[in-house]
């Protein structure tokens, strides 16, 4: 307890492979685990838990270990036993957004936000909730929150440049882009959404290129195969070039259905 603490967290992740440890301490062991992003380490330590505590943070390694059926089955457990422990209430709220159930998601992250302000992971799901609504100014404030708080956020980059496009700041949103591919510079929806705001600036031969760069390695990209649809529909417009005409409800909708398509 003493070096958790003191922030010596280290050596307490050296505890878990101690037999000996008492239930409390396990849980205790099991957060510094989950810090170290030990999402599976930390779930088979407190397996057999039976306390709200425990059971709220099993909830949530399961839900970043992909076992959804398991992590709601656990949050709804811990929730019988106390209707506010936390974990399990993003837990809740997590699986409740990933069904774009966004009314009962979006009150049950208000509740999580209420006993835990600064919940980075909870203020990113408060604006994808706002994103998926199209409150555009609200989504980009919760995600500058979670970005404070989690810098290297990459899903929060993600979000919040599709956010600034939407708003028809290019330039922001393409330096927002740019920060997710410093973080990970495979990252092939980031690389297609820089595809999006080169049409969208009337750039159609840099758009084409960047968008053909990107489905050579990743066919799937959602946003590469958006950009290529916006060139094809500027070449069919006997219209002039308009780069922002786009930027609205329509094109909101049209974000969205790219966006749903990412796996974070």
């Amino acid at each position: 307890m003493t070096h958790f603490l003191t922030g010596q967290y280290q050596k307490v992740a050296e505890l878990a492979t101690n037999a000996k440890l008492i239930p409390e301490t396990k849980v205790i062991v099991a957060r510094v685990l989950q810090r170290q992003d030990a999402f599976e380490q930390a779930a088979n330590l407190i397996a057999e838990t039976t306390s709200a505590e425990g059971l709220g943070l099993l909830s949530l390694l399961r839900l970043d270990l992909g076992q959804f059926d398991q992590a709601f089955a656990t949050s709804q457990r811990t929730l019988s036993l106390k209707a506010d422990q936390v974990d399990a209430l993003q837990t809740k709220a997590s699986l409740l957004v990933s069904e774009r159930n966004m009314v009962r998601g979006g009150r049950a992250i208000r509740k999580v936000l209420k006993l835990k302000p600064n919940s980075g992971r909870m203020l990113a799901l408060q604006g994808e909730v706002e994103f998926f609504s199209l409150e555009i100014p609200p989504a980009i404030k919760s995600f500058e929150k979670t970005l404070k708080l989690m810098p290297d956020h990459i899903g929060s980059l993600y979000f919040l440049g599709w956010c600034y496009c939407m708003a028809g700041e290019f330039d922001v949103a393409a330096l927002t882009f740019n920060k997710a591919l410093a973080l990970d510079a495979n990252f092939a929806e980031s690389q297609g959404a820089l595809a999006v705001i080169a049409v969208l600036r009337n750039d159609l031969e840099t758009g084409a290129k960047l968008a053909g760069e990107v489905l050579d390695k990743t066919p799937e990209c959602a946003s590469a195969n958006y950009a290529l649809e916006l060139i094809a529909e500027q070449n069919t417009d006997e219209s002039e070039p308009h780069p922002t005409t786009a930027v609205g409800q329509g094109f909101g909708n049209r974000i969205i259905a790219v966006v749903k398509q990412f796996k974070r």
